[in-house]
């Protein structure tokens, strides 16, 4: 493989990664769009899916936000709609970096 080979192999696959990220965020602003302005953390694992809501309760590293940023609407934990549609889009290979920008530190299982 030449230098030239190489170079456009590496920008194909830094593209291929950079579309699926705007079809990630794409898909969690379509998911996100009927959502109230506060979004309950059942709400959110509803939208979300994956692992079980008892799941998301007790590791607070896999919430919106990674835990942080939540308000007490009507008694519950709540997180802005921006913050969730964020979180929506926030797949496990990405959950270092998200939880990062909240200085939280992801436990490994």
């Amino acid at each position: 493989m030449t230098k030239e080979e190489l170079a456009l192999a590496t920008i194909e696959f830094k593209l291929d990664q950079l579309t699926q990220k705007v079809e990630s965020l794409t898909s969690a602003a379509k998911k996100g769009k009927d959502l109230p302005e506060w979004v309950s953390l059942a709400l959110a694992v509803e939208k979300k899916g994956g692992c079980s809501l008892a799941t998301y309760r007790t590791r607070y590293y896999l919430q919106p936000c990674c835990g942080t940023n939540s308000k007490l609407i009507g008694g519950v934990k709540s997180w802005p709609k921006a913050d969730v549609i964020e979180w929506l889009a926030v797949d496990d290979s990405m959950l270092e970096l998200y939880a990062r920008k909240y200085g939280i530190k992801v436990i490994k299982h």
